[in-house]
């Protein structure tokens, strides 16, 4: 530490160089309690000095002067408690930060974990896929392949009936043209065999209609010799009833 031996205001430009020196230093990388470097201008002149923990409290006297020491000492305090709250501030950030880190960590892990078990999932269904697929795709062109064979099978019977269709057609026309000649032949014959039966019918009508006359004659007849026989008959009754009267009459007069 560099003594300035100046006026007042020296000195008290040099408490002010002193105080921001050491607003200025920040903690080193070793522990809490470990030496520290103090870098202290004054006068223009910059002295570095490395310490132990607890140096500020066991300042000489001879590096500072007396009416310097408190306040001196003061600031180094509240400087030094500064120091420790931003510690302790940034101690607990980096906490903070790291346990956030590691439930960042944590939450990554685990996304990657379920993302890799996600695409074992999908790389197992797109297995399974590609499998379904290839065997649609097989079973597919095998119906295919028969349904083809099926059309190209009933298109040939589908011409096969159709030629026997037309042949049955042909035969079915050749034979209504023959039932049409022979219904025509037949219907000739008929008419020729009813107009004889007609003929014949007209000519047994016409003798039956002459024997009805000769029997309706013979019945005229001999209802008129019936008649008579019923007359002499009744004639005969009367002549015998009157000789049954005569004889009861005879009869009873012999009686008496």
């Amino acid at each position: 530490v560099a003594n300035g031996g100046g006026s007042g205001g020296g000195g008290g430009g040099g408490a002010a160089s002193l105080s921001s020196a050491l607003a200025s230093t920040a903690p080193s990388s070793e522990a809490k309690d470990g030496p520290r470097r103090v870098r202290v201008t004054q006068a223009g002149v910059t002295t570095s000095l490395e310490a132990p923990a607890g140096a500020a409290r066991t300042l000489s006297r001879e590096l500072v002067p007396d009416e310097k020491l408190d306040s001196l000492l003061l600031t180094v305090e509240a400087l030094r408690a500064q120091l420790d709250e931003k510690e302790r501030i940034y101690s607990a950030r980096v906490t903070a930060l790291l346990e956030d880190r590691r439930l960042r960590v944590a939450e990554e892990e685990a996304r990657i974990s379920a993302c890799s078990k996600q695409m074992a999932h999908l790389e197992t269904s797109l297995a399974e896929a590609e499998r379904l697929l290839t065997r649609s795709t097989r079973d597919y062109l095998q119906l295919r392949h028969e349904s083809l064979s099926r059309q190209r099978s009933d298109t040939e019977a589908v011409e096969a009936l159709r030629r026997e269709s037309s042949a049955r057609k042909a035969d079915a026309e050749q034979a209504r043209a023959a039932a049409a000649a022979e219904v025509s032949q037949a219907a000739s014959k008929a008419k020729r065999g009813a107009e004889q039966y007609v003929a014949l019918f007209r000519q047994q009508a016409a003798e039956a209609q002459r024997e009805a006359n000769q029997l309706r004659e013979r019945e005229g007849a001999s209802e008129q010799a019936l008649t008579a026989r019923v007359k002499e008959l009744e004639a005969t009754l009367v002549r015998l009833r009157r000789t049954h009267s005569a004889l009861e009459e005879r009869r009873r007069l012999e009686a008496e």
